[in-house]
């Protein structure tokens, strides 16, 4: 998307499934400022708590580590994209790992990619988007 747009951001706890932890759904709508060129992605953020029992024998496992985090989105312009990172505090930091377009489908605005989100209190989410080609 070139030029200003305006973006929703929709956060929720899903269901909690019968194994595992429950994922966040995350939808985002960017949609630039004349309504021509919108862009929509789905999917979900899930966590790994550093201290977390994995029910493995872990082996020379440091004391202390990050709590990681990753989202998985598949976006309306047929790309996928799973980003990977941290949690420490009231923020998350995620950095693109792995991005597919669907086959057809040719795309090369984004190589990589670092988002922020930053919990600023109870009611505001802050998030930052840094792009590079």
């Amino acid at each position: 998307m070139s030029g200003p747009y305006k973006e929703i951001l929709d956060v929720q706890i899903s269901e909690v499934p019968a194994f595992d932890r429950p994922p966040v759904n995350i939808s985002i709508r960017a949609e630039s400022l004349d309504g021509t060129d919108v862009h929509v992605e789905f999917g979900f953020l899930t966590s790994k708590p550093f201290h977390e029992d994995t029910g493995f024998v872990e082996l020379n496992k440091p004391d202390t580590g990050d709590d990681l985090v990753s989202i998985e989105l598949v976006t309306n312009t047929g790309l996928m994209l799973i980003e990977e990172g941290t949690v420490r505090g009231t923020q998350i930091r995620l950095e693109t790992k792995y991005k597919k377009a669907m086959p057809g489908v040719f795309r090369t605005e984004i190589v990589k990619a670092k988002r922020m989100f930053n919990l600023i209190n109870p009611n505001s989410l802050e998030e930052r988007v840094v792009t590079s080609l």
